[in-house]
């Protein structure tokens, strides 16, 4: 029956490929499965030796375990000599079996080229929320599921070597400066949220006598969290990654903005250490403080504190480049220690001089060293390792 539809039919070859595809000819085709039915229906095709199949969506509906079967089918029929012309919307297919690749929207092609050309020049990302026209002017396809939206970004010229960017000129001598201060620019103007800035008031906590005022350093950097917090809100790290610009240099950005806002509050701190170490350092309301005066040492605490919110907070941050909740709440932990451990210290034997206005600054000034070489230390590897991090993630 079979034969009377297809002049050059080749039972032979349609022996054989029943036997390839382990199909069972004496199942209705009803009683096959969705892969079993693309199967049944490519042994017709090849059986009459077509040298061109035009499928559409052969793969939709399949279990994984199937698509990777018909796949690896797709190859070795390639391979034959066999073109296989298929529409889909699963972008893993393409990756694995296709040489070229057409891009449809809407009945008008929008882009065509081999698949490496392809990649060189376009990148998905997924992500979940609304687009602003300005962002979707950079949208050139949108896919909609159910865990979120899958884009379809066009990359600009020169950004084919970056592997994760939608910008140019990466590579250009003498042009990473220039993109880094954009960068800080956009993070200082744009990206910090107004109450990072509100929250600096919090040095004032410097001249409460009776008070813990580290706690003034711990909420500066709750300041610089809430930035973050808005951030992730909209996408910010998302959008920032598709600028002209490095990933490492995104990273580094937002260290930059985080350090200049911890040394900005810390000057505050410092300039009213200061008022107390001078104009009122005979204030009896200071002299007989029981909790931690304001003196080197305490500037040394607060780098300290900086140091763990770089470390802990900043490098559990780009661990995923989402998730907020878990690195606030370690550094949170770790940062209440550190107050409590600095507030008894000057309680110990011995101790005494860590907490005066008036001496001892002799071992208030190597509290203050420590934390500077801390500072700096602690933030430039958790810089560098969050750069490492990054590079890996796939927005």
């Amino acid at each position: 029956m079979t034969t009377s539809f297809y002049p050059g039919w080749d039972d032979a070859a349609y022996r054989n490929y029943l036997r390839r595809f382990s199909l069972d000819e004496s199942k209705c085709l009803r009683e096959l499965s969705e892969g079993m039915k693309v199967k049944f229906l490519l042994t017709l095709a090849l059986s009459h030796h077509a040298k061109l199949l035009l499928l559409d969506e052969p793969t939709s509906g399949l279990d994984p375990v199937s698509r990777e079967e018909l796949l690896e089918i797709f190859l070795r029929l390639a391979k034959e000599g066999v073109a296989i012309l298929f529409s889909t919307h699963i972008t893993s297919d393409l990756e694995k079996c296709a040489d070229d690749i057409t891009y449809i929207q809407k009945g008008e092609i929008l882009a065509t080229g081999p698949i490496g050309e392809f990649q060189q020049s376009y990148r998905l990302i997924r992500r979940q929320g609304g687009l602003t026209a300005e962002q979707q002017a950079a949208v050139l396809g949108r896919c909609r599921e159910k865990a979120g939206d899958t884009l379809l970004i066009r990359r600009e010229r020169g950004a084919a070597g970056g592997g994760t960017h939608a910008g140019g000129d990466h590579g250009a001598p003498g042009k990473g400066g220039r993109s880094m201060n954009k960068l800080l620019k956009k993070e200082l103007r744009l990206t910090a949220a107004p109450i990072t800035y509100f929250f600096l008031a919090f040095a004032l906590m410097t001249l409460i006598p009776g008070y813990p005022i580290l706690v003034g350093g711990f909420f500066i950097t709750l300041g610089i969290f809430y930035t973050f917090q808005m951030a992730r809100e909209s996408n910010d790290i998302l959008y920032t990654a598709l600028l002209p610009c490095k990933k490492q240099d995104v990273v580094r950005a937002k260290y930059t903005f985080c350090v200049l806002i911890e040394l900005l509050g810390w000057l505050l701190c410092a300039v009213l250490t200061a008022v107390r170490l001078t104009a009122l350092r005979e204030a009896a309301v200071y002299t007989k403080n029981a909790m931690m005066n304001a003196n080197f040492a305490y500037l040394g605490w607060l780098l300290i504190l900086f140091a763990l919110f770089n470390s802990v907070f900043l490098g559990g941050f780009f661990r995923t480049a989402y998730g907020l909740g878990k690195p606030f709440i370690l550094y949170s932990i770790a940062g209440f220690a550190v107050i409590c451990l600095a507030e008894a210290l000057h309680h110990f034997p011995g101790m005494a001089a860590m907490n005066s206005q008036t001496e001892g600054f002799g071992m208030q000034l190597i509290v203050l060293a420590a934390g500077v070489l801390l500072f700096v230390g602690m933030t430039a590897l958790s810089c560098q390792k969050a750069q490492k991090n990054f590079e890996r993630i796939d927005l």
